[in-house]
């Protein structure tokens, strides 16, 4: 939106609105057989509850840049929102222990909460016809919030047993710089040089019942210069060659991380690529597997003991083709990780006799990874239409010394197949847009297979290894162009997850019951829930330029 001819200032902002009582959105959808009493067993809940949990969301948005015309651009931009989660049931459902009848009741409570702040100032100047110089500043925070608690109660005749736990697990991160580069370009070779500062804190915490299992509060500095060159051999094929020298506080060190690429045009329309790439990791992520077998990732600073600083490999080979408005972009990679850090129990599992797990061996692996794949984009523009079609096989796994044998096995973010498409069609004052997208489903740890606890370093690679249902959505949406009081406006619809598709955000198993068989013996059932994301879910947006 111009506010004069050389500021312009855009402002959005999003919030959700949802009736919870209307939706269902903490009621349970019981689809399968079991979850009533059948001829194998007498209780009357599911060993696994798929649960709506209800959720909102609201953010804002805002960019001033100022163009002088004669080569200054500076920006100054803002970004926060925030997210809320809630998961709750309360459910009561009959059983036969020890061949007397029972009624038990369930209370469960999940809340959880993500909160995002950002700001930036960007400088972009041209000094001559050569050099052009680049600034950015800029502050972040991040944090994420997640409280579960729990309690059953069995009511037998003349006597009543309960049991109960709580999980709290709590990050946040927060940032702030300063870069500065500059830039010089010539007929067959690009330079470009400069400094950058970081300033990172990150604090944890992980607690289960009165027990605080984990927590932290680490801080960093970081100084780095760093370099790029480009030149050219001939039109035809250009070396790329870079660094970068970090100073880090908490060790002390000085790192360095080196890259280079080619890349050979092949007529007019074929790039032949390559490249080779050695980073350090400093701001680490330790992924958190609860005793729920429940999977997150939060961030911590390197210290180069209990977190060590993380290095990679990366290696790329790819095409590109570009033709008559189609583009198609292939690339090849392998990425080898050390350092990989995940803090989660040394014996998983959930113990019959205690009803769930109350386990405290926990300890901070660090191990290995690697990830193999493929990306493909092909992607086709004409004068009405836009769309695009992505691909991503992929192999990613991890491995610990003191897990699974020390064998690979698949990390948490293993997604085997990754699939988008995006399109866009203009129809006079008309946008119509359909994106699908699918997904493998990420693996995770199926402790009601594993009997009772089990020490995680006599596990064969895939032992109690399963994966959630894939991920599968389609979104339509409509947008109405007009003109609003001398002022371009925009009037759009959209629904997302058209399908209402049932996808899984996570499994949470809870507690170990005992009820009676059909021939009066006691079986332990394994009881949990399955979370959903977002189903059906329709969308308003006005857009209006000043």
């Amino acid at each position: 939106t111009p506010v004069s001819s050389k500021i312009t200032w855009n402002l959005g902002a999003r919030t959700s609105y949802l009736n919870a009582a209307e939706l269902n959105s903490f009621d349970l959808t019981q689809p399968q057989s079991d979850f009533y009493r059948n001829n194998f067993r007498s209780l009357s809940r599911s060993e696994r509850i798929k649960t709506n949990p209800f959720f909102n969301f609201r953010d804002l948005n805002s960019k001033i840049t100022y163009a002088s015309g004669n080569g200054l651009k500076i920006d100054l931009n803002f970004f926060g929102s925030y997210d809320q989660l809630k998961n709750n049931y309360d459910i009561k459902y009959s059983s036969r222990i020890n061949r007397e009848d029972a009624i038990s009741t369930e209370i469960f409570r999940n809340s959880e909460n993500w909160e995002n702040l950002g700001t930036s100032l960007n400088l972009e100047g041209i000094l001559n016809n050569n050099w052009t110089i680049y600034s950015n500043t800029y502050f972040s925070a991040y944090s994420n919030f997640s409280d579960i608690r729990s309690m059953l109660t069995v009511d037998l005749p003349g006597k009543d047993m309960s049991s109960g736990f709580s999980n709290i697990q709590e990050g946040k991160i927060v940032s702030g710089g300063s870069i500065f580069y500059l830039v010089n370009h010539s007929e067959k070779q690009e330079f470009k040089f400069g400094i950058d500062y970081k300033y990172n804190q990150a604090a944890y915490s992980f607690g289960e019942d009165d027990k605080m299992l984990l927590n932290g509060k680490d801080h960093a500095n970081q100084s780095s210069i760093f370099f790029e060159k480009i030149w050219a051999k001939n039109k035809n094929t250009n070396f790329i060659f870079g660094g970068r020298s970090t100073f880090y506080s908490p060790t002390g060190k000085l790192y360095l991380d080196p890259k280079f690429q080619i890349n050979h045009h092949s007529g007019e329309y074929l790039t032949f690529k390559t490249s080779i790439h050695y980073a350090n990791q400093f701001t680490r992520e330790l992924n958190y597997e609860n005793r729920l077998g429940q999977s997150a990732n939060y961030l911590v600073m390197a210290d180069g003991h209990k977190y060590p600083v993380g290095t990679s490999w990366q290696y790329m080979l790819g095409i590109d083709l570009n033709r008559s408005g189609w583009n198609l972009d292939v690339e090849f990679y392998r990425k080898s990780l050390d350092g990989v850090l995940e803090y989660s129990l040394q014996m998983p599992g959930i113990d019959p006799n205690q009803g769930f797990n109350k386990s405290r061996s926990y300890r901070v692996f660090s191990g290995k990874g690697k990830i193999t794949g493929m990306d493909l984009l092909l992607s086709r523009s004409v004068k009405k239409y836009t769309g695009w079609i992505a691909y991503t096989l992929s192999k990613s796994t991890r491995q610990f010394r003191e897990i699974r044998k020390n064998n690979p096995f698949p990390a948490e973010n293993d997604r085997r197949h990754q699939f988008k498409w995006v399109n866009s069609y203009d129809l006079g004052n008309f946008t119509f847009s359909a994106n699908y997208i699918f997904s493998s489903g990420k693996p995770y740890l199926a402790l009601d297979e594993i009997p009772g606890e089990i020490d995680r370093r006599q596990l064969e690679s895939r032992a109690f290894i399963r994966n959630l249902p894939s991920y599968q959505r389609l979104d339509l949406g409509l947008d109405y162009h007009f003109n609003l009081a001398g002022k371009k406006a925009t009037l759009g619809v959209a629904c997302f997850n058209i399908t209402d598709h049932h996808n899984v955000k996570y499994l949470q198993y809870i507690y170990s019951v005992q009820a009676d068989n059909e021939a009066g013996r006691p079986v332990n059932t394994i009881l949990g829930t399955e979370t959903s994301l977002l189903g059906r879910t329709p969308n308003l947006r006005f857009h209006l330029d000043f």
